[in-house]
């Protein structure tokens, strides 16, 4: 769980982002229960548990399917994101 939240860290109060959706590939109980907890404190973390293994693509497209926005940008827990990233996609969108 620490890779998944340090992944995001850094983006998670960036104002082009409204929401980061975790999508748990049923991982054990445990860490399913810390996942929950540390997202509690993050008000645009949205959490989801599969009921089944999807595998890596099928969880992918369940964790798009579950997002709010029109563009996501898919990580896994061993990525991470920084706001250059954010500004390297935006720095043209004249509609912000």
């Amino acid at each position: 769980t620490d890779l998944l939240f340090a992944s995001f860290a850094q983006v998670m109060d960036e104002i082009y982002v409204d929401e980061i959706v975790i999508v748990d590939d049923c991982s054990s109980e445990k860490v399913w229960e810390e996942i929950k907890e540390r997202a509690k404190t993050m008000p645009k973390v949205k959490v989801f548990r599969n009921s089944i293994n999807l595998d890596c693509y099928k969880n992918k497209r369940r964790a798009v399917e579950l997002a709010n926005n029109e563009w996501v940008i898919l990580l896994d827990s061993d990525n991470v994101i920084d706001p250059t990233y954010l500004y390297h996609i935006f720095k043209n969108n004249t509609r912000l």
